[in-house]
């Protein structure tokens, strides 16, 4: 799996050294993203705990730009 996963990305063109499991870590910025809860998130992954799930999760620049609105529509 992981040989066909490099030549699609070859095929695609796409340079960056990437693996399938960026895919985890893709798929769980973007359910948290869209509003699923991380325990939700903990159970599609299969992880022990919340705690590791949290890891998979990552913040955006645009994300902590919805942050700073929200702080100052509220201010």
């Amino acid at each position: 799996m992981t040989r066909q996963f490099k030549r699609y990305l070859v095929k695609s063109g796409i340079e960056k050294d990437l693996h399938l499991h960026n895919l985890r870590h893709t798929a769980a910025s973007d359910l948290v993203r869209n509003g699923v809860h991380l325990t939700k998130i903990q159970k599609f992954l299969g992880h022990s705990s919340v705690k590791v799930t949290e890891i998979y999760t990552h913040v955006l620049p645009e994300d902590l730009r919805e942050v700073a609105e929200a702080l100052t529509c509220a201010g």
